[in-house]
């Protein structure tokens, strides 16, 4: 659930940047495939990322959850 809530919260943030997939992917450093799967609630890879995906997004932990 909470996968599915975060992926929906980070394509919406991604979006709103202007910031195609394969950008946000190379940030994070990790592939387009991979970051597509986290945006659509498949896979729970956001954790290890999540320090990167605030400070991509300009974001608090508290904004992001």
């Amino acid at each position: 659930m909470l996968n599915k809530v975060l992926g929906k919260k980070i394509r919406a943030l991604r979006i709103e940047n202007s910031m195609t997939q394969s950008y946000v992917a190379g940030m994070l450093n990790m592939s387009q495939s991979a970051y597509s799967r986290m945006e659509r609630g498949e896979t729970s890879a956001w954790i290890g990322k999540i320090d990167s995906i605030c400070h991509l997004f300009k974001v608090s932990l508290q904004e992001l959850l």
